[in-house]
């Protein structure tokens, strides 16, 4: 009785399935190409969205960041490890000069 007729429920339809494909996170295919982005989509994709590499980050931070995930189960060799932080470092990595700049012209706390 709730949904009568055919037309009532395929007009339901395709507008919750168009919300439903606007929330999808970002996937793996939107990652860039290179080097290390199929160990990115098979280590990082398979606990969580690959979306969640795409927040910048410093060299010294990705390393920090994918060592942690290793202790968290991701499994790569030491080469595999530095082409994924090659990757990220390229890809989604923040400049350290820059990060140096920034904290040294900040002002003083008193």
């Amino acid at each position: 009785m709730f949904f009568t007729s055919a037309r009532m429920r395929c007009g339901l339809l395709f507008p919750v399935a168009a919300l439903g494909l606007c929330m999808l996170p970002l996937r793996a295919a939107d990652l860039p190409d290179g080097p290390g982005k199929a160990l990115v989509e098979r280590e990082c994709g398979s606990c969580h969205e690959t979306s969640h590499v795409q927040g910048k980050r410093t060299r010294g931070e990705w390393i920090d960041t994918v060592s942690t995930m290793m202790e968290r189960g991701a499994s790569l060799s030491s080469a595999e490890f530095d082409t994924v932080i090659d990757y990220l470092a390229k890809n989604f990595g923040k400049d350290e000069k820059d990060e140096k700049k920034i904290g040294a012209s900040a002002p003083a706390k008193r």
